[in-house]
């Protein structure tokens, strides 16, 4: 499978085990080959497929998970069982959290 980004040894200046992304191909306008995107905690953060990205200075991580075209800016937070997918455009510095309860 192409990959269209690469998790980077650039870690979050607050919280070191989220590293900053790297795009690998153009994903989509603004967003060329070598562009950096904001931070996630692990591969499954944000698919490879689409044109998803997380950018700025925003952070997924936990169980959350970014598909589709859907963009997270500015300084938004997305953790949890936060599914973010579709055209969804998070920005602002929003804070999302699911949790699941048993």
């Amino acid at each position: 499978m192409n990959q269209k980004y690469e998790i980077s040894e650039i870690a979050h200046p607050q919280y070191p085990w989220l590293h900053r992304i790297r795009a690998l191909s153009d994903v989509r306008p603004g967003v060329p080959k070598g562009h950096l995107g904001g931070y996630v905690q692990c591969e499954e953060n944000l698919s490879q497929k689409g044109a998803c990205w997380i950018a700025d200075d925003a952070v997924v991580c936990d169980n959350a998970r970014v598909y589709g075209s859907a963009w997270i800016g500015n300084k938004s937070h997305i953790s949890g069982q936060a599914v973010i997918s579709g055209d969804a455009h998070v920005g602002g510095g929003m804070r999302r959290y699911w949790k699941t309860h048993m």
